[in-house]
C-alpha cells in the first residue's frame, strides 16, 4: 500500500520528469531554448552552471564541450532560473525561480521532492553570484570593446553585463555575460573569448540539416548549430548585408547554398562564399511574403501568399508560373515527386504534371483534399497530405488512398470543441508524423496505433511548427524552442 502511494505521488508531482516516471530514459528528450540571459554561474567537479532565462546551460571545462541543457522538458519548475547552487553534501543542484525553490538531483536527472532548503542553500540563492568587474585591464574579443565604466559592447553599441565569475583550476576566469552567454578571460593572455550557446531566439518555426550542421529559423531567428565542432552562430537582418529579412518561415540546406523563406522574399545564403542574396517581386516572385520551399536539382519552388514561382539554378531567374487554380492562392507546402509537383494551398491540393506550365486541382476522389491543405510529406510513391478536414495518404502509383478524418482521429477532448490544427507531415519506416497545436500524432502504420507526445512526455511546448527526421532522432521546433526525440530507442515500445 505504502509503495503504491509513493509512486502515484511521483506521477502526480509537479515538476517530475517523464524519466522518473519511469517511461523514458535520460537522454530521450532534449530541448534547446535561448539561454543567453544569464542570471547567475557556478562550478561543481569541473563543470560549469549557469542560470538562464530559458533553464540551466552545463559546460565541461575538461572537454571544452556543452553537455545537454536542463530545461522544463526535464522537469525544472519554472523556465526562467534566477539562482542556482550545487550542494555540497548531496551534489544537488539547488535553483530558485520565480514559481520557488526547488533540487534537481544531477545523478540521476531528476527533481526531488518534498525538497527544504539548507539555510547556506538560502544565502546563495537570495545573493546570486556577482561580477568582479570592470575588466579594464582585459582585452576584448573582435567586433565587441570595453566602455569607460568597463561594460562590454558590441559593434552595434548594444550593452553586455557580466552577472558572475568563477576560476577553474587552470587560472582562467568564466563569466556569465548576460546577453551573450558564457565568455573566459584566459590567464595567459587576459583575453576575453565569447563562447556563444543556445538559441538567439525560441520561436522557430522551421530546420533543416544537412549533416551536422543545423539550421533553425523562424521570426527574428536564424540560428546555425555545428554538432561536431560544438559551435552555434546567428543571423540578424539588421546588421548583416544583403539579408533584408530575418522572420523566417522555412529554409533549405544545401551543400553550396541555404534557401529561407522570409517575410520579404527568398534569401540565399551562399556557404562558400558567406554572401547573401535576397529575390523580390521586383525579381519576379508573385509576392515578398513566402511561406514555403521545395528543391530539385534544376530548380528552387518558392510558395508565397499569392501563387507560385520557380527559380532557375543556372541563371538565378525567378519565373511566376502561377495560374488560375493557384494564382492568388496561399501556398502553404510544395512537395516534389519525379514528374509532378504538387502544391498545398487554402482551397485544396494542385499539382503540375510539366514543371508548372499547367495546374489542374486534385483530390483522388478525397473529400479530405478538397479543403485548405497546410502539409505534404512525399515517401515513395505516397503522398501524405494534411488539411482541415483530416489526413491522406494518396499511392500515386495504385491510386489507393489511406484517410484519418480530422473528427474521428484528431479530435478535442470536449465534443463542440475543434480538431488538431495541423503544421506539418512526415513519413518514415511505416510511421506518420504529424506536428500540431496539441503535440505531436504518430501513427503506426503496421499496428494501426495512434500516439500523441506531448509536454507531459518532454517536448518543451505542444505548438510543434515542423518536424525533421535525423537518423534515430527526430527534431521539433515549437515557439519556446527546438526538442530532439529518441525515438528508435531499442529498449523503449511507445
Amino acid at each position: 500500500m505504502h509503495v503504491f502511494l509513493i509512486f502515484a505521488l511521483l506521477v502526480l508531482l509537479p515538476g517530475v520528469s517523464p524519466a522518473v516516471q519511469g517511461r523514458y530514459s535520460v537522454g530521450d528528450w532534449v530541448s534547446w531554448t535561448s539561454m543567453r540571459q544569464i542570471n547567475d554561474i557556478e562550478e561543481h567537479l569541473n563543470v560549469l552552471y549557469l542560470a538562464t532565462d530559458g533553464g540551466i546551460a552545463r559546460y565541461d571545462l575538461l572537454s571544452h564541450r556543452w553537455k545537454t541543457p536542463l530545461t522544463t522538458g526535464d522537469g525544472l519548475v519554472g523556465r526562467r532560473i534566477l539562482a542556482i547552487y550545487l550542494d555540497p553534501a548531496t551534489g544537488d543542484l539547488i535553483y530558485r525561480s520565480p514559481q520557488g525553490t526547488s533540487s534537481f538531483m544531477l545523478l540521476n536527472e531528476r527533481n526531488r521532492p518534498w525538497y527544504q532548503p539548507t539555510p547556506e542553500a538560502q544565502q546563495r540563492l537570495a545573493n546570486p553570484a556577482r561580477s568582479g568587474g570592470p575588466y579594464r585591464n582585459t582585452l576584448p574579443p573582435y567586433g565587441y570593446h570595453f566602455s569607460t565604466d568597463g561594460v562590454l559592447v558590441d559593434k552595434d553599441l548594444r550593452r553586455y553585463w557580466a552577472v558572475g565569475q568563477v576560476a577553474d583550476f587552470w587560472g582562467n576566469t568564466w563569466l556569465g555575460i548576460r546577453g551573450v552567454g558564457l565568455g573566459v578571460i584566459e590567464w595567459d593572455t587576459a583575453r576575453l573569448r565569447i563562447l556563444p550557446y543556445s538559441l538567439w531566439n525560441d520561436d522557430l518555426r522551421a530546420l533543416h540539416h544537412l549533416d551536422d550542421t543545423f539550421w533553425f529559423v523562424g521570426p527574428g531567428a536564424i540560428n546555425v548549430h555545428n554538432r561536431s565542432r560544438d559551435t552555434w552562430e546567428k543571423f540578424e537582418a539588421f546588421n548583416t548585408y544583403d539579408l533584408i529579412s530575418d522572420d523566417v518561415r522555412d529554409v533549405v540546406v544545401e551543400t553550396t547554398y541555404v534557401w529561407l523563406a522570409t517575410s520579404h522574399g527568398l534569401s540565399r545564403y551562399d556557404r562558400l562564399g558567406e554572401q547573401w542574396r535576397t529575390f523580390t517581386a521586383f525579381d519576379g516572385l508573385p509576392d515578398n511574403d513566402v511561406r514555403c520551399l521545395a528543391t530539385d536539382t534544376a530548380s528552387v519552388w518558392i510558395g508565397t501568399t499569392f501563387g507560385v514561382a520557380r527559380l532557375d539554378r543556372n541563371t538565378s531567374r525567378v519565373t511566376n508560373v502561377s495560374q488560375r487554380l493557384v494564382t492568388e492562392r496561399i501556398i502553404y507546402d510544395i512537395a516534389l515527386t519525379e514528374s509532378t509537383v504538387w502544391v498545398g494551398t487554402d482551397i485544396g491540393l494542385r499539382r503540375s504534371l510539366d514543371r508548372g506550365e499547367t495546374w489542374t486541382g486534385f483530390t483522388g476522389g478525397e473529400p479530405i483534399l478538397d479543403a485548405s491543405v497546410f502539409a505534404l510529406a512525399v515517401d515513395g510513391d505516397e503522398l501524405w497530405c494534411a488539411s482541415r478536414l483530416g489526413v491522406v495518404g494518396y499511392d500515386t502509383k495504385r491510386r489507393t488512398a489511406e484517410r484519418y478524418p480530422a473528427p474521428i482521429f484528431f479530435a478535442a477532448d470536449t465534443v463542440t470543441g475543434p480538431a488538431a490544427q495541423f503544421h506539418s507531415i512526415l513519413s518514415a519506416d511505416s510511421l506518420l508524423w504529424l506536428g500540431t497545436d496539441r503535440g505531436v500524432y504518430r501513427c503506426d502504420r503496421r499496428r494501426g496505433y495512434w500516439r500523441v507526445f506531448t509536454t507531459e512526455d518532454g517536448l518543451i511546448d505542444n505548438r510543434v511548427f515542423d518536424i525533421e527526421l535525423d537518423g534515430d532522432y527526430l527534431w521539433f521546433t515549437t515557439p519556446r524552442g527546438v526538442t530532439r526525440f529518441y525515438w528508435n530507442n531499442p529498449y523503449r515500445l511507445d
